[in-house]
């Protein structure tokens, strides 16, 4: 019998028990009652004494009575509608358990369950399994169940379950056993919640167990593919700009030493300058890509103060500043901890677009605010530019999108930068827009994600 069997059993035939209890006691006071009154109303007295044995006669009988006709009645009713109200639903919930049964028994997930009060720990039949025990080699109890964790990881998982009972939030964590058929060491997940009483206190717990080994393995996996690739575009990306760097430099000395010698046409001056423009975006675009490659791999931890990154921002475009008189005002920015290189790309980014995509005739307007909360930093940017169509907004986020081709000097790789930067601490971006007036950026950085 599994866990959930012995839950099931246990819930219906108390709901049973309880059902023809009631109703004995109730019938068995009707009848009680009703046989009392008509012996007191239909039997004639001679005297106190008289009156005062047969009282008591009639009372146990009518109490016997009571009893034995309310025990018939209830169980007459208890078989009568037992089948619809409480065998039925209980076929039904044996008919779900065993598609749970199926699933559990695919999935290789294995149920327990603790009660506290007791220390007393049932598992599954397919929790054996995850453990690779015998029934023998578990005493039900979390003593026993320690004995099956590696030991530098037992104290951190006890740690977890208090924070989560203190706390009263759910279990979800990891630790590695040693299989006891094999010895092999395997990593297991586990996921659990407590369960409270009508009074509110806690007295049991109830969860799953799972070998996450094979998803640890193709993770990392993953991870040490994903570095090789990291590293591909960038050596890729670093060597392709030497040959672009020399055919932009071969192109202007040919052009200086010809406008010596000879005197150059028009068609001359333009062409040679096509080669120099597309020369100029294919660098500035390996250098975005290098960029790009190096999110969540460059750097180390530290704490930032934001207000300090907008200040140093505004100094590397203080040119362009001086030259549109735009204004840049912040305010509630906090200090995180994070890569500078990442923050730095991201705030960067946004204010370069906000200062690029405002109109000639307009000066560019920019605020960034910050929301703080237990739960995340939350940013907001907004500018009085040029504004995006809404079936812009979800492909803007995308590389190499460019959504107003009649800038020449862009990549299409500065949003999805932010992108992958905001995604790296846990958060998301998104925007607000009106097309010719304001965009607005908002996006969300974890403290959690930022501290680990």
């Amino acid at each position: 019998m599994s866990l959930r069997d012995f839950q099931i059993n246990k819930y219906f035939k108390h709901k049973l028990l309880v059902r023809f209890f009631l109703l004995s006691i109730i019938f068995s006071f009707v009848i009680f009652f009703i046989v009392t009154a008509i012996n007191l109303g239909v039997y004639q007295f001679d005297s106190f004494s008289s009156l005062k044995n047969i009282f008591i006669l009639k009372t146990f009988l009518s109490l016997f009575l009571s009893l034995f006709f309310g025990t018939l009645i209830s169980a007459f009713i208890v078989f009568l509608y037992g089948k619809k109200y409480l065998i039925e639903p209980y076929e039904k919930l044996e008919e779900a358990d065993s598609r749970l049964e199926l699933a559990l028994e695919a999935s290789g997930v294995g149920t327990w369950f603790w009660d506290l009060k007791t220390n007393v720990i049932t598992w599954d039949d397919y929790i054996f399994n995850v453990y690779g025990a015998r029934k023998e080699d578990f005493n039900n109890d979390f003593a026993s169940f320690e004995k099956f964790i590696l030991e530098e990881d037992r104290e951190p998982l006890k740690l977890k379950i208090q924070e989560c009972l203190e706390n009263n939030t759910y279990l979800d964590s990891e630790f590695r056993i040693r299989r006891v058929d094999t010895g092999e060491i395997r990593y297991i997940g586990v996921k659990g919640r407590f369960l409270v009483n009508d009074s509110g206190e806690v007295e049991s717990m109830t969860g799953v167990n799972f070998d996450v080994t094979k998803l640890k393995e193709l993770n990392k996996e993953l991870l040490k593919s994903n570095k090789s690739l990291e590293e591909f575009v960038y050596f890729v990306s670093h060597d392709l700009q030497e040959p672009i760097r020399t055919v932009s430099n071969y192109v202007e000395l040919l052009m200086k030493y010809l406008s010596k010698n000879i005197d150059l046409d028009e068609n001359s001056l333009k062409y040679s300058g096509y080669v120099t423009e597309s020369a100029k975006r294919m660098r500035n675009m390996i250098r975005d890509i290098l960029t790009y490659s190096k999110v969540g791999s460059v750097g180390e931890y530290q704490d930032i103060d934001l207000s300090e990154i907008v200040e140093d921002i505004k100094m590397n475009f203080n040119t362009k500043v001086q030259e549109t008189s735009t204004e840049i005002s912040y305010k509630n920015l906090p200090i995180i901890k994070a890569r500078k290189f990442e923050i730095m790309q991201l705030f960067q980014n946004l204010i370069s677009n906000s200062i690029k995509f405002t109109p000639e005739d307009r000066k560019p307007i920019i605020e960034i605010d910050c929301v703080t909360n237990d739960a995340n930093h939350s940013f907001t940017l907004k500018d009085n530019g040029i504004g995006l169509k809404d079936e812009d907004f979800d492909r803007i986020f995308e590389v190499f999108q460019r959504v107003h081709n009649e800038f020449e000097d862009g990549t299409g790789l500065g949003l999805s930068i932010c992108k992958k930067v905001v995604g790296a601490y846990g958060g998301s971006i998104n925007l607000r827009s009106e097309f010719g007036s304001w965009t607005e950026f908002s996006f969300t950085l974890s403290p959690k994600d930022l501290d680990s």
